[in-house]
């Protein structure tokens, strides 16, 4: 008779399928805030700009019980800022969350709508949105 080996059996299977999927949930999770780390760090120089406008991406829902819904999935932003007399034009993605919706709103309706910026001091077109 042959011995079974571990990874025909159903406690390597079941070992596998738990670690296939604790790892997609932990890739989903921490994936953002990683990139958004990355992101951040390449830009080291920080100034001021000038927002222009953004856009609001939304997502359409259908549920059965729930009804049909929207919800914003990220904001566009759109602005231009100026160093050393030359002016850059720039947009970023940012996540569709409440607060940052009611901010950019806020800053929009302000009379000198200053957004903070950070842009690589050796190529300055390269910028981000630093909220």
């Amino acid at each position: 008779m042959k011995s079974i080996k571990f990874y025909q059996t159903w406690q390597f299977n079941m070992w596998s399928t738990i670690v296939m999927v604790v790892s997609l949930y932990a890739a989903y999770f921490f994936y953002y805030p990683v990139m958004e780390l990355i992101k951040q760090s390449r830009f080291d120089t920080q100034s001021q700009g000038v927002l222009i406008n953004y856009e609001a991406h939304k997502m359409l829902y259908q549920g059965y019980e729930g009804g049909t819904y929207t919800k914003v999935k990220n904001y566009i932003v759109y602005y231009h800022y100026q160093i050393d007399g030359q002016t850059y034009q720039g947009q970023d993605i940012l996540p569709g969350k409440a607060a940052i919706g009611l901010t950019l709103k806020h800053i929009l309706n302000s009379p000198d709508r200053i957004i903070k910026i950070k842009y690589q001091s050796d190529t300055p077109a390269k910028s981000v949105v630093d909220l």
